[in-house]
């Protein structure tokens, strides 16, 4: 293997992110690029080179917010949790990496813009509630998908604010329905978010406890018979003298479940969705040769406690793991054994998947050119021949077993009809770019589990509620740990705006909690 190949798989398979998590759990700000004049700011909270011990000293003194998880929900919990005025706050992340999902991301992000001199300022809102209300159906819950249309344009405007520079490019990802998504332009935006959202929350001292499991919510009864969450208790990665778990508590005001999704859990998915066993990779790992937490904890330490869970059974497939490289809708056509183009490539994921599904097929070809900017993952796919190049139409028809004339049609149509703004396979307008610049680039495109649309039923100030609509004092949660912002259906770039906008309300609601339980315990509430 040659060295530049083998740089390649390190970048391209996420070991990268794994080896800048390795780095953050011992020392994040210099992992953030950081210089040595934040360490100032972070006190502690930046000197993750100390033993992971350090927990136990912590253990018993009492945190205003503890969050669980450190993908961008948790991230942005934790920081207007400290803005809220919260000022012991702590994540616990039970891998060596921060980040989550979100770091592996290619960072979509759904925005609703809205225009204060025009006659209409809330149209964009609207739209975009519209759009994902038809995707969710009746699982949607319209306040929290008001909620996050509302917000989504101040959220991406407060993370412009800790330093991550949005591109002025709105485009459509795929599996949206219109063109309301930015980022910051880079193959890896995730990295970008969290790399700014992980330097924020060390300078303003939150700390992050890596290799620190969460495992049971600490509650307390109350008098009149309900339940309050009062902790969080966690493994620390070791064992003790008997060869246990090392375990600790971490007694807390208020706690935030950020642990994202269950599609990494087989066991649990199948609970829901008997057909998603375990032939199907997750997007985090489509190989099933690396390390994916979305195992479903939040979930289960939540239901444990009283949670109401909703829409379990719609788990999101998308086409991932094969012949895709590009993230937004009109720079490749995905065609079928004949060569010939079957779905439009803009359609939302759960339409796709029915309309794979009706071939009695589970994959399909992705073919684009050398004008796009391709994903991350193109290095790695060349490596082991998941995408194939090509220098001509032929010779890609020949790779495929598909008809010449019938693929070299389908691609002159295509190329015709982005041209003209309309497409005639289908009957409506589109935008795209033609594919005529070789190489060509193609592959067998299959499914994985990308994202768990049901989890932890929550109100709009992020608590989380019982099955009778009661708030479980002290818990609250955000991201995809949750379940009725999308229904039953995600559409493209709504997940990491969902992790920003409900993060962001859970850490203020969180924070609001304990300022106002230590009051009442120090005695200072007013009357």
């Amino acid at each position: 293997m040659t060295p530049d190949i083998f740089r390649r798989r390190l970048l391209d398979r996420t070991v990268r992110a794994a080896l800048l998590g390795g780095l953050l759990a011992k020392a994040p700000a210099a992992a953030w690029g950081a210089d040595a004049s934040d360490s100032s700011d972070s006190s502690d909270a930046s000197d993750s080179s100390e033993p992971e011990d350090i927990a136990e000293d912590f253990a018993h003194e009492i945190w205003d917010v503890v969050v669980v998880g450190s993908g961008t929900a948790g991230l942005c919990a934790a920081i207007a949790a400290r803005e809220a005025g919260a000022r012991r706050v702590v994540i616990l992340e039970k891998l060596a990496l921060t980040g989550g999902h979100g770091i592996l991301s290619s960072g979509s992000v759904a925005v609703a813009t809205r225009r204060p001199q025009s006659e209409d300022p809330d149209a964009d809102i609207r739209e975009m509630t519209a759009e994902m209300l038809r995707a969710g159906g009746d699982l949607a819950r319209p306040e929290l998908v008001r909620k996050l249309a509302r917000e989504s344009e101040s959220a991406v405007a407060w993370l412009a604010g800790m330093g991550v520079n949005w591109r002025n490019v709105r485009y459509r990802a795929v599996g949206s329905v219109t063109a309301r998504n930015i980022s910051t332009g880079s193959p890896q935006a995730g990295y970008d978010y969290v790399s700014a959202l992980s330097r924020r929350a060390v300078a303003i001292g939150a700390e992050i406890r890596h290799n620190t499991r969460a495992v049971r919510l600490l509650t307390e009864t109350m008098p009149d018979g309900s339940v309050q969450v009062v902790g969080v208790r966690a493994a620390l990665g070791g064992v003790d003298d008997r060869g246990a778990p090392s375990m600790s508590d971490f007694p807390a005001r208020a706690v935030v479940l950020a642990t994202g999704g269950f599609g990494a859990n087989v066991g649990m998915r199948m609970k829901y969705a008997p057909r998603l066993d375990a032939t199907y990779g997750t997007t985090a790992n489509p190989n099933r040769d690396l390390l994916d937490g979305a195992e479903g904890d939040g979930i289960r330490m939540a239901e444990a406690v009283g949670a109401e869970l909703v829409g379990m059974e719609h788990i999101q497939l998308i086409p991932y793991s094969g012949g895709r490289l590009l993230d937004f809708v009109g720079g490749e056509i995905w065609v079928n054994d004949a060569g010939e183009r079957f779905v439009p490539e803009g359609v939302p994921f759960a339409e796709l998947a029915r309309i794979v599904e009706d071939t009695g097929n589970r994959s399909f070809w992705a073919i684009s050119d050398a004008t796009t900017q391709k994903g991350a993952s193109l290095g790695v796919k060349l490596d082991e021949a998941i995408v194939r190049e090509a220098a001509t139409i032929e010779e890609m028809a020949h790779g495929m077993d598909v008809p010449v004339g019938v693929l070299r049609r389908t691609i002159v149509t295509w190329n015709r009809d982005v041209k003209r703004g309309y497409d005639t396979r289908f009957g409506f307008p589109v935008q795209g770019v033609p594919i005529a610049k070789p190489p060509f680039y193609y592959g067998r495109e299959t499914w994985s589990v990308h994202f768990t649309c049901g989890g932890v039923a929550i109100d709009e100030e992020a608590r989380v509620l019982t099955a009778r609509c009661r708030p479980i004092f002290g818990l609250f949660a955000a991201g995809e740990v949750t379940g009725g912002v999308h229904g039953k259906d995600r559409l493209g770039g709504m997940s990491m705006t969902d992790t920003f906008v409900f993060g962001r309300t859970a850490g203020r609601s969180a924070a609001e909690w304990a300022n106002a339980t230590a009051k009442l315990r120090e005695g200072t509430a007013a009357p």
